[in-house]
């Protein structure tokens, strides 16, 4: 609406004085997707996305980094088979490229991952770690969010999971996102400070950097 005002006032000439800037605020429904309900989504995935989802689950990692991701991030500790493995975030690939930072994934993510590259042909430190199936060109934030989504469905149908949809091309309950959100959860055990680094965050005074502006559940 004040996007309505201001044109009007710029398209008719006429002087307009201050108008309270708008905060957004949006908020996605999502709610706490649990362990057996990870294990039933695992249960049933490709082994690269099957990978990709227990990367996300235990690193924290937004999908958009993870898909950004080359084997050189993960070099030293994957190829010394080194568990707890550390995931290399470099700035330039980091939200808002403001610092790089590092997280972890444990056994699990790191067995998954060792399957799925086990399918991948001449793997070089500059490969991207998730790739489109059959190319060496990195697959996509909306890519995964579409394969967890078409997932959880098939689970929903057979009665395994059970979530709801407020309507059509609105987010449901269960996303891709919402593996993000089951690493915060059982991290913050390590305290505020660090979940925040694992998770890329930026924190000032005690507030993340990403809520600071905006009220984002997904993020």
């Amino acid at each position: 609406m004040v996007t309505a005002v201001r044109s009007f006032f710029k398209y008719n000439d006429l002087p307009l004085g201050h108008i309270p800037e708008v905060r957004a605020y949006v908020r996605y429904h999502n709610r706490d997707i649990d362990k057996k309900e990870i294990a039933d989504i695992l249960s049933v995935s490709h082994p690269r996305d099957r990978a990709f989802f227990a990367f996300m689950a235990q690193s924290g990692l937004r999908p958009t980094t993870l898909c950004k991701l080359r084997f050189k991030h993960i070099q030293r500790d994957f190829s010394s088979d080194t568990v707890p493995c550390q995931i290399d975030v470099p700035r330039e690939i980091a939200k808002g490229k403001y610092q790089g930072y590092f997280t972890f994934i444990g056994p699990e993510a790191f067995r998954y991952l060792r399957n799925y590259l086990k399918t991948r042909d001449q793997l070089q430190p500059e490969s991207y770690l998730f790739t489109k199936h059959g190319t060496e060109d990195p697959t996509t934030y909306s890519n995964m969010s579409i394969r967890f989504r078409k997932t959880a469905l098939k689970l929903r149908k057979k009665g395994i999971l059970q979530f709801t949809q407020e309507a059509i091309r609105k987010p449901s309950e269960i996303r891709l996102y919402s593996l993000r959100k089951f690493f915060r959860k059982y991290a913050n055990q390590a305290g505020f400070e660090f979940v925040q680094f694992w998770m890329g965050h930026v924190v000032k005074a005690g507030q993340e950097e990403e809520r600071a502006a905006f009220t984002i559940e997904e993020n």
